[in-house]
């Protein structure tokens, strides 16, 4: 949606305080839209330790780093098989 609004702009011409009113409503509207979906669910298991106990916003970043650093930057050390999809096109 976001996109199908900043596509409409035409950036070289620039547009009315009327159309951009409007253009900055929309986007801000779907900006919170989108804020409000985004993240883990209160009850994911990623928010609690071992024990159970809920981690505090400081643990869970760091866990989210470890994970996210564990993740191969090779192309070639994913584990997916390769496909040529180039038939399909």
């Amino acid at each position: 949606m976001l996109l199908r609004i900043l596509d409409t702009i035409n950036l070289r011409k620039g547009v009315s305080d009327t159309v951009a009113g409007y253009l900055e409503r929309s986007i801000s509207y779907t900006l919170k839209g989108l804020e409000h979906s985004k993240g883990l669910p209160s009850n994911d298991p990623l928010r609690f330790d071992k024990n159970g106990i809920r981690l505090s916003r400081e643990q869970l970043n760091n866990r989210l780093d470890e994970i996210i650093a564990s993740w191969p930057i090779d192309k070639g050390k994913w584990n997916v098989p390769k496909t040529n999809y180039q038939g399909r096109l």
